[in-house]
């Protein structure tokens, strides 16, 4: 996964230049998915690991966000506003590290 400091969003499609930029998701708010960097930490304290913050392969990891708190709402990074969908964990399949991963879906 590359680390970059800024991307740009297409609301209903994605992350420019992403691999999954404008194809049809199975599920509600895959466009653009975050992490809270904390859990990732935790994680690899509880399981003697050393994943990266990039390992999970989310779109954006956050610190000192509880991200939990944002399904259901509105909310910007930036001047992009976005809305929290639900927990990845939630989602059937899908590889979770921690009961903190969000799928979000960009309103504009």
């Amino acid at each position: 996964m590359l680390s970059v400091p800024e991307v740009a969003l297409v609301a209903g499609s994605g992350i420019v230049g992403d691999r999954y930029y404008g194809a049809k998701q199975k599920y509600p708010g895959q466009n653009l998915t975050l992490i809270e960097a904390e859990e990732i930490e935790a994680f690899n304290a509880r399981n003697g690991t050393s994943i990266e913050l990039t390992g999970p392969r989310r779109n954006v990891v956050t610190r000192n966000v509880r991200l939990n708190l944002l399904v259901g709402r509105e909310f910007y990074i930036g001047a992009v506003a976005l809305r929290g969908i639900l927990p990845v964990w939630r989602r059937p399949s899908s590889f979770a590290s921690s009961r903190t991963e969000l799928d979000f879906e960009s309103t504009c």
